[in-house]
């Protein structure tokens, strides 16, 4: 979980197999559960994960990065550039889970506020 305030937009979900093709990987050690940012914090009344509006989605990203910037979260451009740059895969299919697609969207760093 992240740390500060973005822990009440965070919730981990377990998805099953996308297709019954999909076969596990040798690195696949069980857990098919990722961390899914919320629209809604999760102490709110309506956080019902049960409806497709309650995740956010690539639409949300301004919303994301704004959030970030209110509440101490710095984007660490050196490390969001090195990780674009580097050759390390930070897109296409898990070889850790079967949850499909990720992108990488920016590194962040959290600070909390001083006294």
């Amino acid at each position: 979980m992240p740390p500060g305030p973005l822990e009440q937009l965070v919730k981990p979900l377990s998805f099953e197999k996308l297709s019954s093709f999909q076969q596990a990987s040798p690195f696949y050690q069980g857990m098919n559960c990722v961390h899914v940012l919320l629209r809604y914090p999760k102490n709110q009344s309506y956080a019902p994960t049960k409806h497709g509006d309650s995740f956010m989605t690539a639409e949300d990203i301004p919303a994301v990065l704004s959030y970030l910037q209110k509440n101490n979260y710095v984007v660490d451009t050196n490390m969001t550039k090195l990780m674009f740059k580097s050759r390390i895969p930070m897109a296409g299919v898990s070889e850790q889970r079967m949850s499909g697609d990720r992108r990488m969207i920016c590194m962040v760093n959290y600070t909390p506020p001083g006294p």
